[in-house]
């Protein structure tokens, strides 16, 4: 596998959740395919919970790439799909993470990823 930008950006990302967050391996779902609009497209990290329910969607990017509404709006396309209740994107120096308020039924900013329980 060639160690693009943005794959950089996921393996350390990887690497935090599993050392830092306390993420179990075995619940990572990479590279996987979805299907949107008759386009294929590909999930960068989708974290799953104990029942297989998806927890947490990761859009990557490069370290060069600003973070922006169109990125943002790449990962939460995706969710329609998935419908994890908590998103982020990240190009490994900035992360923006948003988690799902059921009282407001909106994704509302969060300070940090979401710690694993």
């Amino acid at each position: 596998m060639l160690l693009t930008p943005e794959e950089w950006v996921r393996q350390h990302l990887i690497h935090y959740f599993v050392s830092t967050k306390n993420y179990p391996r075995s619940l990572f779902v990479l590279e996987r395919g979805l299907a949107y609009n008759q386009l294929a497209k590909r999930l960068d990290i989708l974290v799953v919970d104990r029942t297989g329910s998806p927890f947490l969607l990761v859009e990557c990017k490069a370290p060069d790439v600003v973070l922006s509404q169109r990125t943002l709006e790449q990962v939460c396309t995706y969710n329609q799909r998935i419908q994890s209740p908590n998103l982020a994107i990240s190009n490994g120096i900035k992360h923006v993470v948003l988690a799902f308020s059921p009282d407001s039924q909106t994704y509302v900013p969060k300070s940090s990823f979401p710690d694993f329980g």
